[in-house]
């Protein structure tokens, strides 16, 4: 009988969507390098490298990047922003 263990399927399946999510983010693909922006700017709170993700974003027009990277200059004119 096999044995099924629910927390090394979970492992596998983060690690799994990882490496799809970081593959896309290589690629060039604009929504995931949108996402890793995202990631750094809410959950790290580092600005300058969420900035660098929402520039590549941005260059292929991703609007909602385009918006990210405005918010983020707003924040830093009102010193909102410490890095």
């Amino acid at each position: 009988m096999m044995r099924f263990d629910l927390l090394s399927v979970e492992i596998n399946h983060l690690f799994g969507f990882n490496v799809f999510f970081f593959k896309n983010v290589e690629r060039g693909e604009k929504c995931a390098q949108f996402n890793l922006g995202d990631m750094y700017s809410s959950v790290y709170k580092e600005y300058k490298e969420a900035e660098k993700w929402y520039r590549k974003a941005a260059v292929q027009n991703d609007m909602d990047a385009e918006r990210r990277l405005i918010e983020i200059a707003e924040l830093r004119a009102r010193n909102l922003i410490k890095e």
